[in-house]
């Protein structure tokens, strides 16, 4: 009898989180409140930490489709010249910086972490990111040192993405972590009922929300090394919904949800179409993954 597929929580909860993040009414309403902001945003980069520290075969191969896909849309449809033009590479990285910012963020996290793991190993790494939570504090609770106060915001992404780096899957009985996301979640609950009543602690900074991550991602981090369809979809909305948005607007003028909803849509049936291909040259230009045809 066929094996049924289970679904991918954790990947849904990443798609859910991403479509937050990028739907324009959802993302100002959502920025608007700081600290569901920093709670979502938090949680796509401890995805993307586990992601790639785990997912051994991808390491920076994964961000191939902001090179291919920003080229792309940098001669093609910004109609950028390769001629005559004296600042080229640095037309390009100001592109793609301005298209891929976040995910060359995660590239820089990623070489880091990576180069701390091997040259000097995963506690130094573990090191780094204690350092960087007691500068966020700081600079919090402080405003010390003000020379990194404009850098808070990356210090504290880092942060997360350094101490989730090194987090392996746990075979063992995994209903104790099932029980520490529900109390983590509770504490949480807590925390904030107290900010909001008390005024004691500002609400955007909590402890509960570094457990709920370990204890996600602790339940479900096999769900994560898999490479599945849930996995292109996600690395269509990273990559190619930059690309499909701009090229709708330019034809279609549609309003920016109808935009969204209709390139999420577009996105889904191109990720269905490649998942069953499965051919590596198309699936690492576009999507950054490739899956092994059985």
């Amino acid at each position: 009898m066929k094996k049924q597929k289970k679904y991918n929580i954790i990947d849904i909860i990443m798609i859910i989180a991403l479509i937050f993040l990028n739907i324009g009414d959802t993302r100002n309403e959502i920025k608007n409140n700081n600290y569901i902001y920093l709670l979502i945003l938090g949680f796509v980069i401890c995805y993307f930490s586990v992601f790639m520290s785990n997912a051994k075969s991808l390491g920076l191969k994964y961000f191939i489709p902001i090179l291919t896909l920003g080229i792309f849309d940098m001669f093609f449809l910004e109609n950028t010249s390769f001629f005559n033009n004296n600042e080229i590479l640095k037309d390009i990285f100001h592109h793609l910086n301005s298209l891929y910012s976040f995910l060359l963020l995660m590239a820089l996290f990623f070489i880091i972490s990576k180069i701390s793991n091997k040259l000097i190993g995963s506690y130094f790494t573990i090191a780094i990111s204690i350092i960087c939570l007691i500068l966020t504090l700081s600079i919090d609770l402080f405003k010390k040192p003000e020379i990194l106060i404009n850098y808070s915001f990356y210090i504290r992404m880092f942060f997360l993405y350094s101490l989730f780096f090194n987090l392996r899957m746990d075979k063992k009985d995994k209903s104790k972590y099932l029980i520490g996301l529900i109390l983590a979640i509770c504490l949480l609950v807590l925390e904030i009922f107290i900010a909001k009543r008390y005024f004691i602690f500002d609400k955007t900074r909590t402890v509960s929300d570094i457990l709920i991550y370990y204890f996600l991602f602790k339940l479900f981090i096999s769900d994560i090394i898999e490479i599945d369809f849930s996995k292109y979809y996600i690395s269509a909305i990273l990559f190619q919904l930059p690309i499909i948005t701009k090229i709708l607007d330019y034809y279609l003028k549609l309003n920016e949800i109808r935009n969204y909803i209709a390139s999420f849509i577009i996105l889904l049936f191109l990720a269905i179409i490649f998942y069953q291909i499965k051919f590596f040259i198309f699936d690492y230009i576009l999507y950054g993954i490739h899956k092994n045809k059985k």
